[in-house]
């Protein structure tokens, strides 16, 4: 019941148009893929080397069509296979709390790899496997003269 309550007065506050729910969750799921995504993003520019090798980190674009991949995947199925709204906004709600998941996860995964990585090369010498969906790695190998 309290749940109905919440709806009408939301509704209310609107002028009543039907649907305000779904549009709003749908603009809340956009604004955390951008924010995320900027989240993401700007910490994930790192720089480490020696003097025989330089590691640069950077943002995959992987991680950005994942977040538009969710957006995108979550809002076809609310438009083509939601029973009611209440569904609708519970997918919605899911989206936003797997686009935080990515882009958090993501964040955390690349930089950790990034700074644990010995800088000689790994698994073994001069060779570099970096997180693949997580984070791009350029290496830089200079020789000394």
């Amino acid at each position: 019941m309290s749940t109905d309550t919440s709806q009408a007065s939301r509704r209310a506050r609107v002028g009543g148009v039907p649907g305000v729910e779904i549009l709003w969750h749908t603009r809340r799921l956009v604004i955390n893929a951008i924010v995320f995504g900027f989240v993401y993003a700007l910490p994930l520019t790192a720089t480490r080397g020696t003097a025989d090798v330089t590691l640069t980190l950077h943002p995959s674009p992987f991680v950005f069509l994942a977040l538009a991949a969710v957006f995108f995947a979550s809002v076809s199925w609310v438009i083509r296979s939601a029973p009611d709204e209440a569904a609708a906004i519970r997918v919605l709600r899911r989206a936003s709390r797997v686009v935080v998941t990515i882009a958090l996860g993501s964040l955390v995964i690349a930089l950790v790899w990034f700074f644990t990585t010995p800088i000689t090369g790994w698994p073994f010498e001069n060779s570099w496997i970096a997180p693949f969906p997580f984070g791009t790695v350029t290496v830089d190998v200079s020789s000394v003269q």
